[in-house]
């Protein structure tokens, strides 16, 4: 397992889809896809089965490069109010945890369309009937990430979520995470540029929460 620099997002880690080396001394990390890792990010955090926390709010809006102000001004909230939520001292109310999701989802060029179109205002505000801090668990396989969500402290039994998309692989949705290395060598995880099919992107929501009813 490899732990995923993703701040301000404390829980990411990955199976595999990485290969740690050393360049002058220091250690590196490659991903396969790395454009792809980032993308399946963003949805597995929009689509997360539980209320929004302070760091995804922070992650989401920073993956939009949008300042407090900004977000706080489509919240209908103050600068302060959203502050306290992603500082985590408050929990932020489900019409805006709703509206945040729905905000990063027209917004972001990360989301794949199938989930772009599938993101009602219903079905994002069901996501946020529960409150849990969660896990994401990444894997690579035929050449895409999926990700899945395990309970804090500790990785559970999961239901399987599919939802179709598709996600462009090295071009494309670029975040600063892209001055990282995109591939590896043929013979290890190597992509090449090129569009995927739509395919099967694996989001699992854990069957339990030790979670408590919010709304």
């Amino acid at each position: 397992m490899h732990q995923f620099n993703a701040d301000p997002l404390p829980m990411v880690w990955l199976r595999n889809g990485f290969l740690k080396s050393e360049q002058v001394g220091r250690p590196l990390v490659r991903y396969a896809h790395l454009v792809g890792l980032v993308s399946a990010l963003h949805e597995a955090v929009v689509l997360k089965p539980a209320l929004l926390s302070g760091a995804e709010i922070t992650y989401l809006r920073r993956a939009l490069d949008g300042r407090q102000a900004d977000l706080a001004n489509v919240l209908g909230c103050s600068e302060q109010t959203l502050s306290l939520w992603e500082r985590g001292s408050h929990l932020i109310t489900r019409a805006a945890d709703t509206l945040v999701r729905k905000y990063f989802v027209e917004k972001s060029r990360s989301i794949g369309p199938k989930v772009r179109r599938s993101s009602s205002i219903e079905k994002l505000s069901s996501l946020s009937r529960a409150t849990a801090s969660l896990i994401y668990e990444g894997s690579f396989s035929a050449g895409r990430w999926s990700f899945s969500y395990g309970v804090v402290p500790a990785f559970q039994t999961c239901e399987q979520i599919v939802v179709q998309t598709a996600v462009p692989r090295n071009g494309g949705g670029a975040t600063a995470l892209t001055t990282m290395a995109t591939s590896i060598s043929d013979d290890k995880l190597s992509t090449r540029p090129q569009w995927s099919a739509p395919s099967p992107v694996i989001l699992t929501a854990p069957t339990t929460f030790a979670a408590v009813t919010h709304g």
